[in-house]
């Protein structure tokens, strides 16, 4: 199986249901889940707007209809032909919205410095090599421009626990040992070292999570980074 047809597997409709969480981390969703912000509340809050962005694995949620708000032009790419296919049918002939197949693992068919904000939401923890990805967001920003990526956090307290129990870190809800076609893992400090290594100074940091102030770290299951291109 190929990495397209992998994808297109994963998020196919039929796909069966992840099984059932462990009760205390269903408690621990319960309790802090009430509180959290979903990731993309997170990413429109610190877009900085301006002429274009790109989307790296925009899937096929909708998510690049907020971004034409602040944005003159859209672009989307996922390595899942069928994704794009679903948002070619909703979008239809927009002129400022622009979709295509691409794999991130690879250099991107676009020319260097072409976009003011490059955004990948839920995307590093499923790639190959997480560092070619901002290398090549790097690439393709203007000086100036804004990259934002969104993660599961590793070090959130129901893993705590789970290590505590003798059971894998898990950062895609399931409720067994497998991760769900998530090949990496970060915390806070990992992903700000990632960013500073290819010339991003890091100026936003958020959680989803109840405390997204104080112990954001600690009590999301999710953090959000956005870095300026020195």
């Amino acid at each position: 199986m190929g990495v397209k047809e992998f994808y297109d597997d994963m998020y196919r409709d039929d796909k069966p249901q992840q099984t059932r969480l462990p009760l205390y981390s269903r408690i621990l969703s319960a309790t802090l889940g009430r509180f959290s912000v979903n990731r993309y509340e997170l990413t429109y809050q610190v877009l900085p707007g301006g002429d274009t962005i790109l989307d790296i694995g925009c899937g096929d949620d909708l998510t690049l209809l907020p971004l034409w708000e602040k944005y003159e032009k859209v672009y989307g790419i996922d390595i899942s032909p069928t994704r794009i296919e679903r948002m070619q049918q909703q979008f239809g002939d927009n002129p400022d919205i622009h979709l295509s197949v691409g794999d991130v693992n690879n250099r991107l068919d676009f020319a260097d410095v072409s976009f003011d904000t490059i955004i990948a939401l839920a995307v590093l923890e499923h790639i190959f090599d997480p560092y070619h990805i901002i290398e090549e967001s790097h690439r393709l920003l203007k000086p100036g421009g804004y990259c934002i990526v969104h993660v599961p956090n590793v070090g959130w307290l129901g893993n705590g626990i789970r290590l505590l129990a003798g059971r894998l870190p898990v950062t895609a809800g399931c409720g067994d040992d497998w991760a769900a076609g998530h090949l990496h893992y970060f915390t806070t400090n990992s992903l700000k070292k990632l960013f500073q290594k290819f010339g991003f100074e890091v100026v936003k940091i958020a959680y989803g999570g109840p405390s997204r102030r104080f112990w954001g770290s600690l009590l999301s299951k999710t953090i959000l980074m956005a870095g300026i291109k020195k």
